[in-house]
């Protein structure tokens, strides 16, 4: 699942959101194992991750660049890494909580980009983008 730094420059962007989207902290309708996740003993939480959360992640991790955008920033690997199976190596992240999509288009710059984001259409429509 890891992905090659040289190729990442020429690969679509997929933006990734982790609440709501890679992990869950309500009850959802999935299997899901639950976690207590700490980056660093500072922010901590109980999450629950979708079962098939680490198969559906390889799949765009294969063709695409993945930059996770979200609000956990870069604590989101340190946290996430193991009730994920996550890569070693961390995506890149943009910390931002709000105007994800705005983001996501002026990091990609001229390349596709897509956000996957809890936020849906609403978020894109409300970033014009």
């Amino acid at each position: 699942m890891q992905q090659a730094e040289a190729d990442t420059a020429e690969r679509p962007v997929l933006g990734l959101d982790v609440d709501g989207v890679l992990v869950f902290t309500e009850p959802v309708g999935t299997p899901a194992t639950e976690h207590h996740v700490t980056a660093w003993e500072r922010r901590e939480r109980n999450i629950s991750a979708p079962v098939t959360a680490p198969a559906i992640i390889e799949l765009p991790a294969r063709d695409l660049e993945i930059v996770r955008v979200s609000a956990w920033g870069h604590n989101a690997h340190t946290a996430l890494h193991e009730a994920l199976e996550l890569p070693a190596t961390p995506w890149r992240s943009l910390p931002v909580q709000f105007d994800k999509a705005r983001a996501l288009a002026a990091n990609a710059g001229d390349r596709p980009w897509m956000p996957i984001d809890d936020g849906g259409r609403e978020a894109a429509e409300a970033a014009g983008v």
